[in-house]
This record gives C-alpha cells, sequence and structure tokens, in this order.
C-alpha cells in the first residue's frame, strides 16, 4: 500500500518524477493503465538494459514495488519468437503448422475407426489403480484427453501460425473479404525526447478517439518514432484496445488516429487471431483453459509413448512365442 496521504495535482507526473529519483537513467518503454479503479499503474522500464515492472499507487503515485521475473520474460520471448531475430517469428509459425496438423491427423484417425460416441470419455481408472492393465488406461487417458483438448489445440496452433505468418494470413483475409487489409503507413516524427507531462499525452489521445478508454501508452522506443497511445471502445476484439493515436514526443499532438471503427473487413478479420491466441477475452476461465490446453500435448506424449512401449513389448512376446512353438514343429522326432 502506499506510505502516503498526498494527493498530487496529476498522479503520472508524480509517479515519472518518483521513477527518476529512484531510478535516475531509467529508460522508460510503457505505462499500463488500470483496469478496475483502485488497481496501480504499471510503468515498464529499462534500467542498464534489464526489464523492470514498477507499480504505483493510482491515487498517491507512490511507488508500490517491483515485479521483476527476468525468467519469465525470456520464457514469452521464446514462446513468440524462440529469442531469435524477425525469422524466429516464422519458426515458431512453423511448430504450430506441426501442431495444428497433428491434431487433424489424431482426429482423422480417430473416426476414421468408426468410433462410438458412448465411449468417448470413458477411462478405465480401475485399471489404473489395481494396476491391472496400464494398457488400457494409458489409451483411454490418451484417446479422451486427445478428443477433448484437440479442438482447443487446432484453435492454438492456428491462430499462433497467423501471428507467424501475419502477412500472409492478412492476404487471405483480403482474398476472403475483397477488400484491402493493410496497415496505416508508418508515422516519423522531428524527436523523439518526451517533453511534455504525461497528462498532455493522454488528453490528447483521449481527444482523438471519442468514447476511448486509454490502456497503454507507449514511449518512442526508436528515433523519429512517436509516443502511442491504445485505447479500448466497445466492441474492441483486443482487451488493450485496438485503436492507436500516434503523438508528437516533443509536443503531444496528435500526429495520426488508427481507428478501429474504419478498418477494413479485411484488416478486422486479420486482427481477430491475436486476442483469441492470447486469451484477451472470457475473462480467468478462458485463460485457465488455455492453460490447461498447453498442458495437454504433455499428456497426449506420455500417455502415447506409454501404450505404444507397451503395445511394442506385446507383439515382441507374441513374436517370440510364435518362433519357439514353429521351432517345435519343425524339430524331427
Amino acid at each position: 500500500m502506499a506510505v502516503s496521504s498526498v494527493r498530487p495535482a496529476s498522479v503520472l507526473d508524480e509517479a515519472d518524477a518518483n521513477i527518476r529519483r529512484r531510478w535516475p537513467d531509467a529508460a522508460p518503454s510503457r505505462i499500463t493503465f488500470p483496469r478496475v479503479a483502485g488497481e496501480p499503474y504499471q510503468y515498464q522500464i529499462r534500467v542498464d538494459g534489464k526489464p523492470i515492472h514498477a507499480y504505483f499507487d493510482a491515487t498517491t503515485g507512490e511507488i508500490l514495488g517491483t515485479w521483476e521475473l527476468p525468467w519469465l520474460d525470456g520464457i514469452a520471448g521464446f514462446h513468440q519468437n524462440l529469442l531469435l531475430p524477425p525469422p524466429g517469428r516464422q519458426l515458431a509459425g512453423l511448430i504450430g503448422i506441426a501442431l495444428f496438423l497433428s491434431g487433424v491427423s489424431g482426429l482423422s484417425i480417430w473416426l476414421f475407426r468408426n468410433p462410438t460416441w458412448r465411449g468417448v470419455l470413458r477411462i478405465n481408472w480401475r485399471a489404473a489403480l489395481n494396476n491391472s492393465s496400464w494398457n488400457r488406461f494409458s489409451f483411454d487417458l490418451h484417446r479422451s484427453t486427445g478428443l477433448v483438448a484437440n479442438a482447443f489445440l487446432l484453435i492454438l496452433s492456428f491462430t499462433g501460425i497467423c501471428l507467424g505468418f501475419p502477412d500472409t494470413f492478412r492476404s487471405f483475409a483480403e482474398a476472403v473479404t475483397a477488400t484491402s487489409g493493410a496497415r496505416p503507413a508508418r508515422i516519423t516524427v522531428a524527436q523523439t525526447a518526451m517533453k511534455q507531462p504525461i497528462d498532455m499525452y493522454v488528453q490528447s489521445a483521449l481527444g482523438a478517439i471519442p468514447g476511448g478508454v486509454i490502456r497503454e501508452l507507449r514511449f518512442p522506443q526508436a528515433a523519429n518514432s512517436p509516443a502511442t497511445a491504445r485505447l479500448w471502445r466497445q466492441g474492441d476484439y483486443r482487451d488493450e484496445g485496438s485503436n492507436r493515436v500516434s503523438l508528437d514526443p516533443a509536443t503531444a499532438r496528435v500526429v495520426a488516429v488508427d481507428a478501429a471503427a474504419t478498418w477494413s473487413p479485411a484488416r478486422k478479420l486479420a486482427s481477430i487471431p491475436a486476442p483469441i491466441h492470447y486469451a484477451e477475452w472470457g475473462g480467468p476461465i478462458v485463460k485457465v483453459l488455455w492453460c490447461l490446453t498447453g498442458l495437454t500435448p504433455s499428456i497426449l506424449f506420455v500417455s502415447g509413448f506409454v501404450f505404444w512401449l507397451k503395445g511394442r513389448r506385446a507383439r515382441g512376446k507374441f513374436a517370440t512365442a510364435a518362433s519357439a512353438d514353429a521351432s517345435r514343429v519343425l524339430v524331427p522326432r
């Protein structure tokens, strides 16, 4: 909790001043605004190249603490692009293609066996507890888990493919909708230093998107790049907002507006995979469901391997017994 009861004129500017006092050499990258009243502001900064997530009280601007888990940032980066330069995103997309084809082939094999729907979710737990038939149990677990998770795995893998090859999916969306899905041209500005109070950038962005709720303010990260505000409006696909306002860092003046309401059908279609893949809809329930779905490939691998190993051993024993019987038949008396 905040230790001060002071009510500053600008919470954001107070938080910015507190950052400068604690980390004089900090390079801010973005501010994430509270989704719910009372939640803190989150500032993402870099100090000596190290990312730090700092949280500030939404009323006083006092620092509440930091969140530093470099290993988790590393996992997120590995998931997105294998910690490689730009081609890493395409390599991750290729992994998505392999997972998608695996799901389709597994479903096809099951359907070609003319299954009975009554036994889809039937698992012989008693066999596992009594250690009487691990082979049957592993098969039941593999089949039931695979069928339940397969629909979700297909969704996650397909949306992952779209994120890995965005230009290809954008071309597909253009062909389906017969409209253009091109994004606006890149905006450049003369200076990249943020010279105005943060509230000025916020007010400029809010004025550019009537009825919008600001979710993020991103600081310029490259030369001649503008500051960018992301705003959410009713009907947006993404929780962080689909509307972008480019701002001149030196003056806080609006230089470009990218409103989702003006998007073509192709661009709207092309924007759907990201919020689905990142579970930005449905709340915590969908996030937990996506998390459990992510665990199923490991379950399928282990159960499938056990089933295959048991079958291989059984076939080996059968072949040995058959060979012994044949030898007894061929030996003269």
